[in-house]
């Protein structure tokens, strides 16, 4: 029987504790989003963290720019956001228009401020083991993980990407728990490791591409796909094909999502505690 990671539950409890941690600090972070367009997700996505800060004592600002916003004013507005004393961590919301120049504008934001860890110095650090701000998406596959109870060392594993920065972020917390993993683009060439893996990390975007015949009986699987069908949304594993043969599965929509907001709002929290403690 596939086991139900439930992203929900274990994010609401996250939640609960970091609002109590907000109140025991008398502290109020503040957390900025910067949303470009008129995408109904994205626009769905930030307005979710702005309950979830709501939600746990956290002041929450959203910035709206147009689809047609050019660079300059972009960044000028993650500069003012810099300075800012009551905000504590930034985030641009994704995907941007092709127009504009999503590394240069991660860029942008202070790195002490940085609460999707996407800036080039906080990735760095966290690809060479030091302290640092770490992707919300990272810490989820991390607590997924460790809710299964199963002794991953020297276990197999396969992530399937279209990013290679994710790939590889991914292929690192999976090998600092013991796991020797393999990545791969697709489901067709990956598909021998596929059958001997006892973890797998899926983020390719296609929609219940992952079939119960090409996984491992007992297979963890961290469904990171978000896919609509028929206007419902799903991830990249076909539930019903890999249902009483993965050993563990993230289900879409109520998986990965929940926990990343809740990380998100965690992550704020520590970097408003660490540019306090500083001034």
């Amino acid at each position: 029987m596939t086991k139900i990671l439930n992203g929900k539950k274990i994010a609401e409890g996250i939640l609960q504790n970091l609002s109590e941690k907000i109140t025991q600090a008398s502290l109020k972070p503040g957390l900025a989003v910067v949303l470009v367009g008129e995408d109904p997700a994205s626009h769905l996505y930030t307005e979710l963290k702005g309950e979830a800060c709501e939600q746990v004592g956290i002041h929450y600002e959203r910035y709206l720019f147009s689809q047609t916003v050019n660079q300059e004013e972009v960044m000028e507005k993650i500069k003012e956001l810099n300075s800012q004393k009551d905000i504590h961590g930034i985030i641009v919301q994704l995907p941007l228009p092709k127009h504009l120049d999503e590394s240069e504008i991660i860029s942008a934001i202070a790195p002490e401020k940085d609460a999707d860890g996407f800036h080039p110095q906080n990735i760095e650090e966290f690809q060479q083991g030091q302290l640092t701000v770490v992707s919300p998406l990272l810490q989820a596959i991390k607590t997924f993980l460790s809710q299964t109870n199963q002794n991953l060392s020297r276990k197999k594993g396969v992530v399937l990407g279209n990013s290679d920065l994710f790939v590889k972020n991914v292929e690192i917390v999976l090998s600092r728990l013991g796991i020797k993993s393999a990545h791969y683009h697709d489901t067709y060439h990956g598909s021998a490791s596929l059958k001997e893996a006892d973890v797998i990390v899926t983020a390719l975007g296609q929609a219940e591409c992952l079939k119960g015949e090409m996984i491992m009986p007992g297979a963890i699987i961290i469904d990171v796909g978000i896919n609509k069908v028929d206007g419902q949304t799903v991830g990249d594993v076909d539930r019903k094909s890999v249902a009483g043969r993965a050993g563990y599965l993230t289900p879409v929509p109520g998986g990965v999502g929940p926990m990343t907001v809740a990380y998100l709002l965690e992550n704020t929290y520590q970097l408003a505690k660490n540019i306090n403690e500083k001034r």
